[in-house]
């Protein structure tokens, strides 16, 4: 009996440094490299994201803070591309000022403006000069123009089987014993 009270004495001695290092500046830190992986796997380049990096520690932000940075430029990656220069906008925006919610939001804004993701204001399709030129591509009623596509006399028609003439010669058909 005194050992299962001891044992779950020194377990509750250790649950709360525990839960309370779960979120300590130095797991965080732990996760940065992950963050980072997990931004280039969403297709910004290695050397933003060093960039990224290496901005957010000249600028004496705390790892949260850093991971905070690539966290939302992860997502904004996966919702339709990455930043041009990510790491320079980054940079940039550190110079300025800009941390914690302010700079998430000016990623979230820049990817916008790049029209990439869903955040373009004025809705859907390209952005402007970015789709097809006049006059090209399916028409309202949908499907290729008037004259485009495959000729009438190609397809399978009301009976099937190959057409007249085509095909193996009578009598000869597939299979075995015949």
């Amino acid at each position: 009996m005194t050992r299962s009270v001891l044992a779950l004495a020194t377990l509750g001695l250790f649950t709360v440094p525990i839960a309370w290092a779960e979120d300590s500046a130095i797991t965080r830190a732990g996760r940065l490299p992950v963050e980072a992986h997990k931004l280039r796997v969403a297709g910004v380049a290695e050397a933003d994201v060093d960039e990224a990096l290496r901005s957010t520690q000249e600028h004496g932000l705390s790892a949260g803070e850093a991971e905070e940075v690539l966290e939302e430029g992860r997502k904004t990656a996966e919702e339709g591309g990455p930043i041009d220069n990510f790491g320079k906008f980054v940079n940039d925006r550190l110079d300025e000022g800009l941390r914690g919610r302010e700079l998430a939001q000016a990623i979230r804004e820049e990817h916008a403006r790049q029209g990439k993701g869903g955040g373009r204001p004025e809705g859907k399709g390209p952005p402007e000069g970015k789709g097809p030129p006049d006059g090209k591509g399916p028409p309202d009623g949908k499907g290729p123009p008037e004259g485009k596509g495959a000729p009438d006399d190609k397809g399978p028609s009301d009976d099937k089987g190959p057409p007249e003439g085509k095909g193996p010669p009578e009598g000869k058909g597939k299979g075995k014993g015949r």
